[in-house]
């Protein structure tokens, strides 16, 4: 058998190839001729298998191919997202009823559906009022863990970071703020911004008067080594659907590079996989900060256990053995069911 990847190059990013690459990886095992293609300039017959990650990718190849054998991944929940990023106006929200006709459609038809939380699946399935078995469940991440990393000596003192882009969702006026309170109650501490948003990110240094930020952008393959010279990272989020049912690469980052992550508890998928013990600095509300400024001015960090603990979750939950096999089963009990 032989399935077809189509990924055009403007759907690439870090973690879309390493998220197709595990999926390549499950089909192997099930001994697929795997292809991939990033236009529509393909030969396939009636048997072939289909794998796409966007909503028009997906409705390229149905009107293509008029197969039912397309596997595909909900990296978010597109409309919503989009709704959001352009603060619901009519021309966003007509759009986001245009994408959530798409993804009905999607969901429906789809021969396979993967998740990336068990979150979105139940969100999925009560939006469309129809509950799925062709599913699998995998989060999103690109790292793999970073022992050289966990030394103390090569963090820098106090040192806080937050990488990424400045979409509505990721809080960015809200970890300035954050950080503004922390400025203000632990010596000498710093805040890096590594992002390609740098205009915006000033903007809002300036408005909350930040004494010691450095703002700049690191290329992908450099920036694992600039992570690993900080203790502490950003990743809050509001208490959304969006984030709800998100696993936001941003944590694999961070825990990889030896990071203490700062973040919101409210993506579901965290809680259920992600225990950080001793070194947990999770926020319950986003304007809860005294319990957390205290708790970060009271930890002493051994780099040694923190180690052992993102280990644990490594094996467990960014495991890329383990993911291979839950895609494998997953296509297996489709195929069995067909």
């Amino acid at each position: 058998m032989k399935i077809i990847f189509y990924i055009p190059d403007n759907a690439k990013n870090d973690a879309t190839l390493y998220y197709v690459e595990l999926v390549k990886k499950a089909f192997e095992k099930l001994n697929f001729v795997v292809e991939e293609f990033t236009n529509t300039n393909f030969e396939f017959n009636k048997n072939d298998y289909f794998f796409t990650i966007r909503s028009r990718d997906f409705v390229k190849i149905f009107f293509k191919t008029f197969s039912l054998n397309i596997i595909h991944w909900y990296q978010g929940i597109g409309p919503e997202e989009y709704l959001l990023i352009n603060k619901g106006c009519l021309k966003a929200r007509f759009i986001s009823f245009l994408f959530t006709i798409l993804e009905f459609f999607i969901f429906r038809i789809a021969f396979l559906n993967f998740y990336v939380s068990e979150s979105m699946k139940n969100f999925l399935e009560k939006k469309y009022k129809k509950r799925k078995k062709n599913y699998g469940i995998i989060p999103c991440y690109n790292k793999k863990l970073n022992e050289i990393y966990f030394c103390e000596n090569v963090k820098i003192k106090n040192s806080f970071v937050y990488a990424g882009s400045l979409f509505g969702w990721q809080c960015y006026e809200q970890t300035i703020k954050l950080y503004s309170e922390i400025e203000k109650k632990i010596e000498e501490p710093s805040l890096t911004i590594l992002t390609k948003d740098i205009v915006e990110a000033e903007e809002m240094v300036k408005k909350y008067k930040l004494k010691d930020c450095k703002i700049y952008y690191v290329p992908l393959n450099d920036l694992d080594k600039e992570l690993s010279k900080f203790q502490f990272g950003f990743l809050l989020r509001e208490n959304i659907n969006i984030n709800n049912v998100s696993t936001p690469t941003k944590m694999n980052s961070y825990l990889s590079s030896g990071i203490i992550p700062i973040y919101s508890d409210v993506i579901h998928a965290f809680k259920s996989n992600i225990d950080l013990g001793e070194f947990n600095m999770s926020l319950d509300k986003l304007e809860n900060f005294d319990f957390l400024i205290q708790k970060i001015i009271d930890i002493e960090i051994d780099y040694e256990k923190f180690y052992e603990v993102c280990k644990i979750i490594f094996d467990k939950y960014y495991n890329d053995e383990i993911n291979v096999c839950l895609i494998k089963e997953a296509f297996e009990g489709t195929y069995e069911n067909k």
